[in-house]
Parts: structure tokens; C-alpha cells; sequence
């Protein structure tokens, strides 16, 4: 299933499929034929029933023996059936299914094919018999066809980078402990894993990123104590742009709601957790399959400590994990989304998105901050960003995907540029310009 799913993700793959698809109907139609042919000589070498119900036997012997009516002791006929029923042609040697009757034509063809080779292969030996036959068909992959693709856009990715990526994975499993490699139980679950690959680029800067994830499915009857247990909040988009809002404003309400003023050196700071559910303990006891290929012994497979990404609590257990580290540094959580904190001492707001933290604030604080963080967990600050007169700041952020500029007239932020080309591929006109509607362009006459 996920072949097709990875096949109808491009246009060579879609017409792949279109050409299995016409070559699947002409066969079931062939087989249909047959069949009917097939149920007609049945009906004809049965002959016709009698007035009491009871068949006579066919007049002229079958030629075929598996077309035979076998007789009850005492000469009499052992069916009562009419010809030309699903049984009678089960007893004629017959499939029902067309499909059946497809792969037992292949199989009989194959056979044929089979014995003209071995016995030509034995003339062969037998004037020479010092040179023997040799398959010289070689089996291999096509060196054009992809290796790996995209999860989220669907196109080919470069095999030696995503190699790389997934050794880089299993290398910071490994180094923070994530699992303890153990022989596998005999009677304990186990579940199931797989690789995520994503380019968080583009085509001309690209950015490989492998992820290894757990796929653990609901089972019946597997009920938490607690709807707490899985779930895990995440903050809207709103909430992004709130705090874009208050990076541009002179005064704000305190939590008495009394107008107060915005440090001059108010900015945006924008910082990345690395591997984020690895620094989170595992709550509960859970198997799951070891990558193949990474060197691990056969027969092992990994008890985990730190959360797996795919693991139904991960979520959770990483929004516990910031949650204790943001109330170690004095922060509070807000009561209308989890992932919004305050720290009133130090004027800085902070929003989570994931591994991802957005604060406004003043810059030393915002500074101070991810120092705290990097007590804790491996951090990259990605930038702080600040209004074109603030010097040894950046003015330009990609977050979430998203372009963040800070101009004189405001904080702007553009949509992710990927979502053109999804878009353009969905509705099938890729490698079209795209322009802006109402606007007139000037068009090239030709010469």
C-alpha cells in the first residue's frame, strides 16, 4: 500500500499505475471470456436434463477426463444439478475467479517456456560437455529510479544525504540514550518503526532531516486512566502573530491590567530545541523495532527510555518536560493555552511550538533566557530579531517556515513558498508562472 501511496505522489509514478490498471482490466476480460467459453463446453458435453430432474449422461465420451460425470454403484448418475453452475465448472478443473484462471495460463506458459530451455540446455551439454549454461540475466535497480522520497512533498530525494541524515539520527539515539538494546521477549508487544525523511529546504539549499518514529496504534481496549495522559495542547497561529504585535507596541497591559511601557530594546528571539522528545523520560514501558541496516545484532530490539518520536504519549511527555524546566526559571504558565509562559520579572512572553520557542522581550533578558535553556537541553538560537535601527540584530527570520521581516513599517510575515508548489502540483500545472491576479503584464510581442 504505501508503494502505490508513493507512486501517486509524482506524475511518473500516476501513469505507472494508469498502465497496470488498463493491463489488469484487459486481463480480467480475456478471463472472462474464457470462462464463458469454458461454461458453454460444459454445458454441451453435459447434455440436456431430463423431464424427472434427473441428467443423462453426456452421448459422445469427453475427451477431456476431468469432464468425466462420475456414476453412483448401481449405474446411476451421482448429480441431480443443472449444467453450467459455479460446481460444475470447480469440477471440470475450472477457477471461478478470472484471475485464477489468468495465473494458471501464466503458470502453464512459464512451464512450457521452462522445459524448451532445460532441454535445449541439455543438448547443449551433451556436445560439450565441458561448458555448462550460465544465467547472464543480471537483476538490479535502475540507477534513475529514486531510492528515497519526500514525505511531505513527494519528490526524490538524494540517497547519500538521507544516509547520511538517518546515521546522524541513530548516532544522537545512541549518544543521549534514548533506548537499552535487549534480546527480544517472547510474549511482549513490540511495536513497529519507520523513517520519516523531509527536506526542510529546497531544491537549491537543500536540508535533509531523517527522523526515526515509532507507529503506535490504539489498540482495543487500550484505554488511558486519563485523557491527560496523551494529550498535548498546541498554540494557534495567533498566538504567533500576537506576539509580533506586542514587539510593536509602546505600552501593554500588566497582570493588574494597568498600561505599562515597552523596554526600548524590546526584540524577538527565536530558538530551537534540538531532538526535542529525546530529553523527555518515558513514562511508560515500550519495545519498538531497531532500525535495519544501522548495525544492530538480529533478534534485539530497543526498551526505551526518553520518548520515541510516533510513541502516543511523546507529546505529552515533552510538554511535561517544559513545563518543569520553564517553572525551575521562574516562568508561569498561562491558563488559556499551555503553551504560553510569563515570566513578570523579567518582561518576557514566551510561546512553544514543539521544539520551537518565540519570546519578545527586552534583548539582554531574551539573551539570559536562552542561556537557561542551554543548561538544560542543546539549543540553537536561530536569531534575535530586532527593528532596522537596532544594530547586531537580524532584521529577516525564517520561522515555522515562514518568512518574518521586521521593516519600518511593522513586522510582515509571508507564507511558506512550498505551499506554491503543492499547490501548483495538485491542480497539475507545475513549471507554471505564476502571477498576480488584476495585474496587467506586459507581454513580449514576438519578433
Amino acid at each position: 500500500m504505501r508503494i502505490v501511496q508513493r507512486l501517486q505522489e509524482t506524475e511518473y509514478g500516476r501513469k505507472r499505475i494508469e498502465i497496470a490498471a488498463r493491463r489488469e482490466e484487459d486481463a480480467k476480460q480475456d478471463a472472462s471470456k474464457r470462462q464463458g467459453l469454458a461454461i458453454q463446453d460444459v454445458e454441451r458435453a453435459s447434455g440436456p436434463s431430463s423431464g424427472s430432474g434427473i441428467k443423462r449422461p453426456a452421448e459422445d465420451p469427453p475427451q477431456d477426463p476431468r469432464l468425466e460425470t462420475p456414476e453412483q454403484p448401481g449405474g446411476s448418475v451421482g448429480s441431480t444439478r443443472q449444467p453450467g453452475t459455479k460446481r460444475d465448472v470447480e469440477q471440470a478443473g475450472l477457477s471461478s475467479d478470472p484471475m485464477e484462471d489468468v495465473e494458471t495460463s501464466l503458470t502453464n506458459i512459464l512451464l512450457s517456456q521452462r522445459q524448451g530451455f532445460l532441454g535445449a540446455a541439455y543438448a547443449q551439454v551433451e556436445q560439450s560437455p565441458e561448458t555448462l549454461p550460465v544465467c547472464e540475466e543480471h537483476f538490479e535497480i535502475d540507477p534513475e529510479e529514486p531510492l528515497y522520497w519526500d514525505n511531505v512533498s513527494g519528490k526524490p530525494l538524494d540517497s547519500a544525504k538521507v544516509q547520511e541524515a538517518r546515521r546522524e539520527e541513530c548516532q544522537v539515539i545512541d549518544a543521549m540514550g534514548v533506548w537499552e538494546v535487549i534480546d527480544r521477549p517472547a510474549n511482549e508487544r513490540v511495536i513497529s518503526t519507520r523513517w520519516v525523511d523531509v527536506n526542510k529546504g529546497d531544491k537549491t539549499h537543500p536540508n535533509n532531516r531523517s527522523r526515526f518514529v515509532a507507529r503506535e496504534l490504539k489498540q482495543k481496549g487500550d484505554t488511558p486512566s486519563h485523557w491527560s495522559d496523551f494529550f498535548a495542547s498546541m498554540p494557534p497561529i495567533t498566538a504567533l502573530r500576537a506576539l509580533f504585535t506586542l514587539a510593536v507596541t509602546m505600552r501593554v497591559p500588566n497582570l493588574e491590567g494597568k498600561l505599562t511601557q515597552m523596554d526600548p530594546t524590546t526584540c524577538l528571539i527565536f530558538i530551537d530545541v534540538k531532538k526535542a522528545h529525546f530529553w523527555s523520560p518515558a513514562r511508560r514501558r515500550l519495545l519498538a523495532e531497531l532500525p535495519s541496516g544501522m548495525g544492530y545484532p538480529p533478534g534485539k530490539v530497543g526498551l526505551l527510555w526518553k520518548s520515541l518520536w510516533g510513541t502516543r504519549d511523546a507529546p505529552a511527555n515533552w510538554e511535561a518536560a517544559i513545563k518543569a524546566v520553564m517553572t525551575l526559571i521562574g516562568f508561569q504558565q498561562a491558563k488559556s493555552n499551555s503553551c504560553l509562559y510569563y515570566h513578570a520579572e523579567k518582561q518576557i512572553r514566551i510561546e512553544v511550538h514543539g521544539g520551537d520557542f518565540t519570546g519578545v522581550g527586552p534583548k539582554a533578558e531574551l539573551e539570559w533566557f536562552a542561556a537557561e535553556l542551554r543548561k538544560h537541553w542543546t539549543v540553537d538560537v536561530r536569531g534575535i530579531l530586532g527593528p532596522p535601527s537596532m544594530k547586531d540584530v537580524d532584521h529577516s527570520i525564517v520561522i515555522l517556515n515562514r518568512l518574518v521581516t521586521w521593516t519600518d513599517k511593522g513586522i510582515e510575515m509571508e507564507a511558506d513558498p512550498r505551499h506554491v508548489d503543492l499547490l501548483l502540483q495538485e491542480v497539475g500545472c507545475e513549471g507554471s508562472k505564476v502571477t498576480t491576479p488584476l495585474i496587467k503584464e506586459r507581454i513580449p510581442k514576438r519578433p
